[in-house]
């Protein structure tokens, strides 16, 4: 069955068989790449760079179940992974919209592997202390 992840890339999404009567688990799914055949999904989040699949694949464990069984193909949005509720996500992001000039600025500024988002948190933190009296 073809899995495509919210990156866009396909892959081969398979159930491999449980023993006795052990209920389907997340463990039963094997991924297949040509250059990286039968992964677990612990080894196809680091493959792929596709962590933040990893609670889309939690919080909608059965649905997935359930479609690989049917023998239905798998496909994850970003829409899909930005719907997922707050309490499955590490931290949530939003897009906003700030002047060119500015994101320059703060770029201009960053540290290596700082990224914006960190360098835009750091800003509000240091104007919140500023105001506390």
């Amino acid at each position: 069955m073809i899995f495509k992840n919210s990156q866009g890339y396909e892959y081969q999404i398979r159930l491999v068989g449980q023993e006795g009567d052990d209920p389907l688990t997340l463990d039963n799914i094997r991924i297949d790449h040509m250059d990286r055949p039968n992964m677990t999904l612990e080894e196809y989040f680091k493959f792929a760079g596709a962590e933040a699949e990893r609670p889309y694949f939690v919080f909608m464990e059965s649905e997935i179940l359930d479609t690989l069984q049917e023998g239905n193909g798998l496909e994850i949005t970003e829409e899909d992974l930005m719907s997922l509720p707050d309490e499955y996500l590490p931290q949530k992001y939003v897009n906003i919209r700030i002047y060119r000039a500015d994101r320059d600025r703060l770029a201009a500024n960053m540290k290596y592997g700082e990224t914006m988002a960190d360098k835009i948190h750091a800003l509000i933190e240091r104007v919140a202390s500023e105001d506390q009296p």
